[in-house]
């Protein structure tokens, strides 16, 4: 019994082994592989919606309970950390080896809406864009 929904059994899914029911996992295993390739990500956290007053308050002092404990791991090289002014959110540009390391701090803080996006320089970007249109460019026309 696949957890999947039926669009995402396809045969080469199946053949690459990827649909497997999730009783087979063992979620305190480290199953995912640590890859070695450093990646840039761009964190972007709001706040939540709370309810009353005295709810945004206990979420504050909680949040900052949680955040003034909280250390950096080894792999988290921080390039950027600000907060919005006047805004319960803010922005972290980080370079790092372990996705889950990166989904473990947005987890840390439910008050906070979290997005995790990988980026990449802008020079990069160009590149590889000018790359793919040389690619189109030279298709020859059917």
């Amino acid at each position: 019994m696949s957890v999947l929904p039926s669009p995402f059994h396809s045969l080469s899914a199946a053949y690459l082994g990827l649909v497997r029911p999730l009783q087979h996992l063992d979620l305190r295993s480290q199953s995912y592989q640590r890859n070695t390739i450093h990646m840039k990500y761009m964190l972007t956290w709001s706040e939540r919606p709370q309810g009353s007053a005295i709810e945004y308050e206990s979420a504050q002092k909680r949040i900052l309970e949680v955040f003034t404990q909280w250390k950096a791991p080894a792999n988290f090289k921080i390039e950027l950390f600000v907060i919005r002014v006047g805004d319960w959110g803010g922005y972290m540009m980080l370079d790092c080896d372990d996705p889950t390391a990166v989904h473990k701090f947005c987890s840390m803080l439910p008050a906070f809406v979290f997005e995790a996006r990988p980026v990449i320089p802008i020079e990069d970007a160009v590149r590889v864009e000018l790359e793919s249109i040389a690619f189109r460019d030279g298709l020859k026309a059917k």
